[in-house]
């Protein structure tokens, strides 16, 4: 008896699909974020993926959609942040997950590829937190800190600390004495770890690198991760802080950054003004959006040269 292809393909697409319909497995993407040196030579990172087919439910019996948070330990290289992985997931179990492509490491550090500016938001037993920058300079053979805080509370005080990093005989730690406080710092791969005092990493204390930019008495600081493409161009959460006063007496705003590409063009939303240096003082009132050319020179122009172009 002759075989009807057309039949016996159509057929066996049906039953393909129907196993596929039934597997407990669902594919899906997923991004890697903050890692942390656990100061036993391994490294942990949190893993963030959406379940959309997830056949489960909470306790209220709602349909659990994500998004899903799961943390590794003991990797031996450090991962690279930011990176988005192929994953799958257990219908049944979103939290049961398997990666289906390796992590990929990051990229060994250039040399004082360690230079440049930091930030955390560390912990406070008497305010929210305290807002933390370092920037590290290299003058000659010589590195230099500025220390920047802002303890988050009602009046958002400033301080302010400088003087000389003192490094270790193999480079790897620097010591940065404040008042009775001395802070060890261990550059590594576009972090900056802090030591505690038997040289175990602390990774509440953990600042990542920012991207800088200065032009025309403004500064214009942003952290990497929350960089987004947003075609014609991309948006992110930017600080910027101005040399002096403004009128209206701000000195730096918050806010989040829209560029448009093709346009040379940004746009200011959700503002909010501060008297002082790195959103610290009191809030001062304004419009909430604001938006101008990327003239050439400016801020605006050096991020848009830097991201446009990717």
């Amino acid at each position: 008896m002759p075989i009807n292809k057309p039949l016996t393909l159509i057929a066996l697409a049906a039953a393909l699909s129907a196993c596929a319909h039934n597997s407990p497995w669902q594919q899906t993407e997923a991004t890697l974020e903050d890692v942390q040196d656990m100061g036993d030579g391994t490294y942990a990172y949190r893993l963030r993926y959406n379940v959309t087919r997830s056949r489960a439910v909470n306790a209220d019996g709602d349909a659990i959609s994500g998004p899903i948070e799961q943390v590794a330990f003991g990797v031996s290289s450090r991962p690279l942040e930011g990176q988005t992985l192929n994953i799958k997931y257990h219908v049944d179990e979103p939290v049961v997950y398997q990666l289906l492509e390796p992590v990929q490491a990051a990229p060994k550090a250039a040399a004082h590829d360690y230079t440049g500016y930091y930030f955390a938001a560390w912990p406070c037993a008497s305010c929210m937190q305290i807002d933390t920058w370092v920037q590290i300079n290299r003058v000659g053979d010589k590195d230099f800190i500025v220390m920047e805080q802002v303890y988050r509370a009602e009046e958002n005080l400033y301080a302010e600390d400088k003087g000389q990093l003192r490094w270790n005989a193999d480079k790897s730690v620097a010591d940065f004495a404040v008042d009775q406080v001395t802070y060890h710092f261990a550059p590594d791969n576009g972090v900056l770890q802090t030591l505690d005092s038997e040289g175990k990493v602390s990774p509440l204390y953990t600042l990542h690198k920012l991207e800088a930019y200065a032009a025309q008495g403004v500064q214009l600081l942003l952290e990497p991760k929350t960089l987004r493409q947003q075609p014609p161009g991309f948006s992110a959460d930017v600080l910027i802080n101005h040399q002096f006063q403004q009128p209206g007496g701000y000195q730096s705003l918050s806010a989040q950054l829209a560029v448009n590409c093709q346009a040379a063009t940004y746009t200011l939303s959700d503002i909010e003004r501060y008297a002082g240096r790195l959103s610290s003082g009191d809030p001062v009132s304004g419009a909430s959006s604001a938006a101008g050319k990327a003239e050439a020179g400016s801020v605006f122009a050096q991020l848009a040269e830097q991201h446009c172009s990717q």
